[in-house]
């Protein structure tokens, strides 16, 4: 991989641990932005689950400086939250991730992959970006709004505050 402005990219499958230990060897920081984004729960274990095992076990064999690990605000258990003040590192997560679906539950059970690395050694630090949008990612997704006959049937009253960060900004 060439670099390019202190960043060099690595092809490969998440899922192949040799493919992601060849990424992280000779890297200080690692961000892992990787997971499945659509399929089963098979696809997401895969992809998500065991994808973020490998970068850990890559980290850990190569003594990585820092893993920073991009989550979702998916694991935010948004039913169960005070919706009157911000969401922080203290909010419950989801507790019932199977019914929220394999995106969610992958997510979760990555991040706490993640959180027992970092008690057990490996610096590492857990990012949840709010809704992301721009270059390919629209802004009206089905989070936000249905396409019903020609129109945008918005979910909720319409009063909801939406964490919006555009991807060159994530």
């Amino acid at each position: 991989a060439k670099p390019e402005d202190g960043i060099e990219y690595a092809f490969g499958n998440l899922g192949d641990p040799a493919a992601t230990d060849r990424a992280v060897k000779g890297a200080e920081i690692v961000i892992h932005c990787g997971a499945s984004m659509k399929g089963g729960w098979p696809e997401h274990k895969g992809g998500t689950v065991a994808g973020t095992q490998n970068v850990i076990d890559a980290c850990k064999q190569h003594g990585v400086r820092q893993l920073v690990h991009i989550s979702s605000m998916s694991v935010v258990d948004w039913a169960g939250n005070d919706r009157s003040g911000p969401v922080t590192e203290a909010s419950a997560v989801e507790p019932r991730p199977d019914e929220r679906g394999a995106y969610t539950r992958a997510k979760l059970e990555a991040e706490q992959l993640v959180s027992a690395a970092a008690s057990a050694g490996l610096p590492a630090v857990i990012l949840r970006p709010g809704q992301i949008f721009g270059r390919r990612i629209p802004l009206m997704t089905g989070a936000i709004a249905r396409r019903v006959a020609g129109r945008y049937l918005v979910l909720g009253d319409g009063e909801m505050q939406l964490p919006l960060v555009y991807i060159d900004d994530v």
